[in-house]
């Protein structure tokens, strides 16, 4: 009978530990949450200059052809035109 209750004490600890881990978890996500969403409304009502996350290429508009470079000689560039 003392084995069973072991076993039924052990089983009893290991589920409130993963609870308890479970529960650290989402305290976690909601903290970040919270930190990402204080740190973007900081950023909008500023008045410095937004920090980019990223990088994005300017494509001239009067562009009318793409630049492709050949594989075999990285020397040499061809212009196709765009169609439109």
């Amino acid at each position: 009978m003392s084995n069973t209750i072991r076993v039924l004490l052990w089983t009893i600890l290991s589920l409130g530990m993963i609870f308890i881990a479970m529960m650290a978890f989402w305290a976690f996500l909601l903290i970040l949450g919270v930190f990402i969403a204080a740190r973007m409304i900081y950023l909008k009502l500023s008045k410095k200059n937004n920090v980019k996350m990223y990088t994005r290429r300017r494509t001239d508009q009067n562009q009318n052809y793409t630049t492709v470079i050949d594989a075999d000689d990285p020397e040499k560039e061809y212009h196709i035109p765009k169609i439109k």
